[in-house]
């Protein structure tokens, strides 16, 4: 009978904290898995207007994502500061670190965007294609400028998450893929009265530079922006209820 009920209660200990855990990771695994499904439907999309084009979009993407992941793991250690101070009740030093995150996503962004306009031309001495690599350049330069919201993007992540609110970074992941969508079909393909020769033949030799700015970084920066706002409401409810 002892046995029996201590597998009882762990069972129910186990319960009580699968939802609360759920509740938290099942919003960060979603957004994780929509970053995956952007690139994959870039990848597909693009596809469709011819092998250059889905060969450019590779490289400029891997180039960006790759210096993009170097000032993202500068911003992870946003997770711990900000997790202890709000665990300890000190609501000041949370809202300080989110200041400093976005004082250090604007520091690394700068540099950031530097190594990948000065790194891409020089693919062409590992052997890309010259037909690829002219547009991979204006591809790869132009998803350069997403890099700040992206960081910014990820500062603001880190609040949220560690404060246990992940689902409007789901939100605006899963969003963002309906955003990118759309923005390559008018883009990439010229729909919605944007066919003229000239966007068509833009948007093909970047593959496509304007939606592919567009789509990373307004979603980010409209995103920061609300949020930014809201995070300071989200404080005073967590203190009120605190």
């Amino acid at each position: 009978m002892t046995s029996a009920g201590g597998i009882a209660a762990t069972r129910r200990g186990l319960m009580l904290e699968l939802r609360p855990l759920l509740s938290l990771a099942g919003p960060v695994v979603t957004a994780e898995l929509g970053w995956m499904t952007m690139g994959l439907v870039d990848t597909i999309m693009v596809g469709r207007v011819s092998p250059e084009a889905i060969g450019a979009v590779g490289i400029g993407s891997t180039l960006s994502f790759t210096v993009a992941l170097a000032g993202i793991g500068l911003l992870l250690g946003l997770d711990y500061e900000i997790a202890h101070a709000f665990g300890s009740g000190c609501m000041e030093d949370v809202r300080r670190w989110l200041v400093q995150g976005a004082y250090l996503a604007v520091l690394i962004a700068v540099p950031a965007i530097a190594v990948v306009w000065i790194g891409i031309p020089w693919l062409a001495a590992v052997g890309i294609r010259p037909e690829v690599l002219r547009q991979a350049i204006p591809y790869g330069r132009a998803l350069s400028w997403s890099l700040l919201p992206l960081f910014l993007l990820t500062a603001v992540r880190r609040y949220l998450q560690a404060l246990g609110l992940a689902r409007p970074v789901m939100v605006t992941v899963l969003s963002a893929n309906l955003i990118n969508v759309a923005g390559n079909w008018v883009l990439v393909y010229g729909h919605l009265g944007i066919r003229s020769d000239r966007c068509v033949i833009h948007a093909r030799r970047c593959c496509p530079t304007s939606s592919g700015t567009g789509v990373w970084a307004c979603p980010w920066v409209t995103y920061c922006v609300s949020v930014w706002g809201g995070a300071w409401s989200d404080c005073g409810s967590v203190c009120a209820s605190a």
